[in-house]
């Protein structure tokens, strides 16, 4: 199985989706440009558990891999891993021995944040799809979401989002359910082990640093860390790691 091919056409079923809307209410989906695709998308996510009214971010995120999985022939046991709550998917698929997570995003994976208010978790969350991996942000596709910024969700929207995973009010990043096959390229596990390495080489090699803007404290995942991670790496692994 060509797993790399797996992720381009969770991105395409994915996409193909954006724009459906809501009707009101969480009563079901519309789309004067694509009534049959919204149809679908109705008895699917009935299927997988949706009941009229309920938030439904996660139910999209599971109808787009089940229907990628299905169409391959997978035999995947997604649907008792996901759940209508975002968090609880999270969770599920963490303490499955099958599925890999994770805080470091891939193409294709299905992110989730929790909501926090004033600095404490709730049990609400938001789920997505990753499209597009950048260095200070990602390019996702979510359900029950606006386009135009609202909290207000009523539609399948492209959105933009940024690496946070302290926010103290709102969406906070809490990680990533990873591809069938697929888990990210990447030497260390949190922010802790990505400073560390930061720090060393501003302190070693602080002309090399400046030349790529790799600053002691930042992203533990994105292309700077992971370039300087290629040239010094081996002489860091062994005194560090």
């Amino acid at each position: 199985m060509n797993y790399k091919l797996l992720q381009q056409e969770i991105v395409d079923t994915a996409k193909k989706y954006v724009g459906i809307k809501e009707i009101k209410g969480n009563m079901g989906w519309k789309s004067d440009e694509y009534p049959k695709l919204a149809k679908h998308l109705e008895q699917s996510m009935k299927e997988h558990g949706f009941s009229y009214g309920q938030a439904w971010c996660a139910y999209f995120g599971e109808h787009v891999w089940a229907e990628v999985y299905d169409k391959e022939g997978l035999s995947s046991d997604i649907d008792k891993y996901f759940s209508g709550s975002a968090r609880r998917t999270l969770k599920k698929f963490s303490k499955s021995t099958d599925w890999q997570t994770g805080l470091v995003p891939v193409v294709g994976s299905i992110v989730v944040w929790k909501r926090v208010s004033r600095g404490q978790d709730t049990w609400q969350g938001h789920v997505g799809i990753v499209i597009e991996v950048k260095d200070s942000h990602m390019i996702t596709i979510e359900g029950n979401t606006n386009a135009a910024g609202s909290r207000e969700g009523d539609q399948v929207a492209k959105k933009m989002r940024r690496y946070d995973f302290n926010n103290k009010h709102g969406l906070c990043l809490e990680g990533f359910v990873y591809p069938l096959g697929i888990h990210p390229h990447v030497p260390f596990k949190n922010k802790i082990q990505g400073d560390n390495f930061r720090d060393w080489v501003n302190t070693n090699y602080e002309k090399y640093a400046k030349s790529i803007d790799l600053d002691r404290s930042g992203s533990f995942f994105n292309s700077y860390i992971t370039k300087a991670f290629k040239k010094y790496g081996k002489k860091y692994s062994s005194k560090n790691l």
